[in-house]
């Protein structure tokens, strides 16, 4: 299969010497005008019935509480399935969370604070706030405590189970409730007839995912 993604970067903490501090950040003042800036652009609450396409392109952020449902992200709509359905049908869920979304918009200049490189060029502006990251975190079956801090909305991996002589095979996403953070299943990928054969598998994927600060 075809698998897409984004790549971006974290530019280093920097030491200052005069001027505005930001405690561990990056220096706002000196990224480059030809930059691609991820900025915050879509805040709010919304309830998910079974998917939803992002209200704006970018990467979704989100934190909810609701241990029944897993959620996850296919690029373009939010799916949110039920945990506690036990059979082969793929059964829609609902949640309401909080949903912050990025993209590679540029910072604008308004009420608050304003920052400009040499260039003039915005790099900072608490009209449209820029990405901050917390921790990286790689998600397991177990829980992770995170408290109210956003969770990147992602498929997490993907897992099998045996039903009336079937494999259901699903991919899996992020269950949030009470802070704590976990892997379940999610999306139907199909079922297959078992063939006497044992196709059970569970795989979350190694690739840590991002925590961002609750300051959206």
């Amino acid at each position: 299969p075809n698998w897409a993604g984004t790549v971006f970067e974290i530019l280093p903490a920097a030491t200052y010497n005069e001027g505005l501090l930001v405690s561990n950040s990056t220096d706002f003042t000196a990224i480059s005008n030809q930059a691609r800036l991820m900025t915050c652009a879509y805040v709010g609450t919304v309830t998910v019935n079974g998917s939803m396409a992002l209200p704006v392109s970018g990467i979704p952020f989100g934190k909810w509480n609701n241990n029944n449902v897993s959620v996850g992200f296919d690029g373009a709509n939010i799916i949110v399935r039920d945990i506690n359905y036990s059979g082969r049908d793929d059964v829609s869920a609902s949640v309401t969370m909080e949903l912050v979304i990025f993209n590679n918009t540029a910072p604008v200049a308004g009420d608050g604070i304003t920052m400009t490189n040499s260039a003039g060029q915005v790099t900072f502006s608490t009209v449209k706030r820029p990405f901050v990251y917390d921790q990286q975190l790689t998600v397991t079956d177990n829980n992770q405590y995170i408290g109210d801090k956003y969770c990147q909305i992602v498929f997490t991996g993907a897992q099998s189970r045996r039903v009336d002589g079937y494999f259901n095979i699903r991919k899996k996403g992020v269950v949030m409730s009470g802070g704590n953070i976990r892997s379940a299943y999610n999306q139907v990928v199909g079922n297959y007839n078992d063939n006497r054969f044992d196709m059970t598998f569970n795989q979350n994927i190694n690739m840590p995912i991002l925590v961002l600060p609750d300051m959206y």
